[in-house]
């Protein structure tokens, strides 16, 4: 029996069955094998390391070679929920003369919990700013260097930061190590700094970080168009403005604004705050009532009059702390929390 075929020049052909089943099985060996390699080929890229991984490995062995480096953890640990507790709430005002109550029961209504979610955002949108700015430069000068320290907020945040960097930094330095080594005359061509951190109240401490950045670089390789990028999400006036008045090597990236006791009550509430705590009116510019989930709420963000009872280390009046003490998730649980 014969069957018959029409080939690609509308030709007449003519074969048996035989031959006929053969070529289909052939046909249909070949599509499966096209199949296979199709979907091989398409799972290879999902399989190779990324540019992320990559860059991570980079930083580990960098840092495993030279304390100067930092080394990132990722993912990095994430905390709980820690609002206020609100039998601990009433009890901090109850532990105040009825005369005094209405001003702390003000005070409580005016902490700010920030979620570990709201946070998050806030950070995203910081570190988009950061892509654009690193973006609008040649390709050639997207080099950039990240200052990460041990065991504090500033490394944590920059390991959240990491995944979303749309160009991975050259380096990751742990910074007092690093200035003792004179990085900047080593590597001239550094041009870029970073610093990611969660929150800035006073600006002090980074203050004094991008000081000594900025004197390093100075004196070993004076550079015009160098800058250090502070990528914090949540600043108070203050630290805000501090930064201001000196623009020359320091960018400000987008942030949310932290209110202080100062923008949180009224003249006549503050000179309460004076009077009653003991509050000085230099204090209530720095300090507010915003605490985040990842980190306890100290003498640097509340009121030190609110900071032991806040955890319940002040006893006096106490049924239960305002806030649950919690280890933060970027202190390493091996060192003692102080």
């Amino acid at each position: 029996m014969t069957v018959s075929l029409v080939n690609s020049c509308g030709k007449t052909c003519s074969e048996n069955r035989t031959c006929s089943l053969k070529k289909a099985l052939l046909f249909a060996l070949c599509a499966i094998g096209a199949v296979g390699l199709y979907f091989h080929l398409s799972e290879g890229p999902l399989t190779q390391p990324s540019s992320l991984s990559q860059g991570v490995s980079q930083y580990h062995r960098l840092s495993s070679r030279s304390i100067v480096y930092y080394k990132p953890q990722l993912p990095p640990p994430l905390p709980q929920s820690h609002p206020l507790r609100p039998r601990g709430v009433e009890g901090w005002i109850d532990g105040h003369s009825p005369f005094d109550r209405p001003l702390a029961r003000k005070i409580m209504q005016r902490v700010r919990h920030i979620e570990y979610g709201e946070f998050k955002t806030a950070l995203l949108a910081t570190i988009r700013h950061f892509n654009r700015e690193i973006e609008k430069l040649p390709f050639g000068d997207r080099d950039y260097v990240v200052i990460a320290l041990n065991n504090k907020s500033n490394g944590w945040v920059t390991d959240l930061a990491l995944p979303h960097l749309t160009h991975l930094p050259s380096a990751i330095l742990n910074w007092f190590d690093a200035e003792k080594t004179n990085f900047f005359l080593k590597h001239r061509n550094v041009k870029r700094v970073v610093i990611f951190d969660d929150a800035m109240y006073s600006g002090d401490q980074l203050r004094r970080l991008t000081a000594s950045v900025t004197m390093e670089k100075e004196n070993d390789s004076p550079d015009l168009s160098f800058k250090i990028y502070i990528a914090v999400p949540f600043m108070t006036y203050p630290s805000w403005a501090s930064y201001e008045i000196s623009r020359r090597y320091v960018k400000i990236l987008q942030h949310n604004r932290i209110q202080t006791m100062e923008t949180l009550f009224s003249p006549s509430e503050r000179l309460d705050l004076q009077t009653q705590y003991g509050f000085s009116r230099h204090e209530q510019r720095t300090r507010g009532l915003t605490y985040f989930d990842h980190k306890v709420p100290d003498e640097l963000t509340f009121p030190p009059f609110l900071v032991e009872r806040s955890t319940g280390k002040d006893e006096q009046c106490m049924i239960e702390p305002i806030v649950d003490e919690f280890v933060p998730p970027y202190k390493d649980l091996s060192i003692p929390v102080e």
